[in-house]
């Protein structure tokens, strides 16, 4: 009888709803809702960042379908590109898009993506729109964080040196799992509060590290580096990729994996546009940081 009333009662709330995934698959290679499904965001237990929307045409949160954008514009990130809690007119791919005029920026995030899910949405999203630049958007750990497996991700496996790059497949569950997900009850606290970090949903991820990047993890960020640079490669010219590189948001920050990736492609001939100063621009101005805190956690 408790559990009816509070279901009831959580059905009259701005619980989060998830974005109906589809299947991660070879015909599906990569993490998005399912077009056209209608969501609703919020976090913590007193439903802070409320935001409801419809999915576009590819199951990604933008203000445009994507499928008869004209000329285009690729993003690629994790939760700073899918930008759940903003408005999508409002966050980085609606902001770039107005300054590009002819061109539409699609924004293809993951939220607690890393390098290895980006090669799978820039080669699938090249293929899919045919864009004429593809942006990276890189924060601290998204190279280190590609080493090992996650449900319905990417990753880069260590054999002997030689670096293996794999997908975990996976699909929604039908019967018990499918009524459960049907609940607010289970919304609520697989979502809202947190309590089911493993599902393969979109996510936002922890707060940044602050300690930058330990000596020994120097070989890993290298191959890692090399290995995606290699295989970018592969699918379109160099010409056509620019990294971002997010600011240090924290004084005093050693040299972070980032850094290194950037560093050796800059080797390499790729274009990289370091984020660090214009943010340090920004602070001295205003004051203020480009962050967050203390409303969700990360930057």
């Amino acid at each position: 009888c408790a559990l009816l009333k509070t279901e009831i009662g959580l059905r009259l709330l701005p619980v989060m709803t998830g974005y109906n995934p589809l299947a991660i698959n070879a015909t599906n290679p990569v993490m998005r809702g399912t077009p056209f499904a209608s969501y609703t965001y919020s976090l913590g237990w007193n439903f802070r960042l409320t935001r409801s929307g419809t999915l576009n045409d590819d199951g990604f949160i933008a203000a445009w379908p994507y499928g008869s954008a004209g000329h285009k514009v690729q993003l690629v990130g994790n939760s700073f590109v899918a930008a759940d809690a903003i408005d999508p007119e409002r966050n980085l791919a609606g902001v770039l898009s107005k300054s590009l005029d002819a061109h539409r920026v699609l924004a293809l995030g993951i939220s607690g993506a890393a390098l290895a899910d980006y090669l799978a949405l820039a080669e699938w999203g090249y293929q899919r729109y045919q864009p004429d630049a593809v942006l990276f958007l890189l924060v601290e750990g998204d190279i280190l964080r590609s080493y090992g497996l996650r449900i319905g991700g990417y990753g880069f496996l260590d054999r002997r040196g030689a670096l293996e790059y794999r997908r975990l497949d996976w699909a929604p569950r039908g019967g018990a799992a499918a009524v459960i997900k049907k609940s607010k009850v289970f919304w609520y606290f697989a979502g809202n509060l947190r309590l089911a970090s493993t599902l393969p949903k979109l996510r936002l991820i922890a707060a940044q590290q602050d300690t930058g990047t330990a000596p020994e993890d120097a070989t890993r960020i290298g191959r890692a580096s090399v290995f995606a640079l290699a295989r970018l490669q592969e699918s379109a010219p160099k010409s056509r990729f620019l990294f971002l590189v997010d600011a240090k948001r924290v004084p005093g920050i050693g040299e972070r994996d980032i850094d290194r990736f950037a560093d050796i492609a800059e080797q390499q001939g790729w274009s990289v546009l370091r984020l660090q100063e214009a943010f340090d621009r920004y602070q001295q101005a205003t004051g203020l940081r480009l962050d967050f805190k203390p409303i969700d956690g990360h930057w």
